[in-house]
């Protein structure tokens, strides 16, 4: 993965927080979006741990493998690395409308 292509992505998620903040201002929908990427990411880990699966039983070369596997783990780490800084400021922007 490319540091644009990172970059890229998190102009995106930063571009979609933007539009919730100025779009949503009932809690209840501020919870129904959390709730939906919450569960969005879980599937995200899901299908990479389901693809990691997948390279061991069907990949025979070992060095070939071994590459693959480095880099589902290269991406997981990057996604969930880009994705928890935008959940913790989206929790602290729902977390300022619970308090009002």
């Amino acid at each position: 993965m490319s540091e644009s292509n990172w970059s890229n992505i998190n102009s995106e998620i930063t571009k979609i927080t933007n539009q919730i903040k100025s779009n949503f201002h009932n809690e209840d929908n501020l919870n129904d979006i959390k709730d939906s990427l919450v569960n969005t990411l879980d599937n995200l880990k899901n299908l990479l741990n389901d693809l990691s699966h997948s390279v061991d039983k069907t990949i025979k070369d070992d060095e070939i493998k071994s590459d693959v596997k480095n880099l589902l783990k290269e991406i997981n780490q990057e996604f969930a690395g880009s994705i928890s800084i935008k959940l913790e400021k989206f929790n602290d922007y729902i977390s300022s409308f619970e308090e009002e």
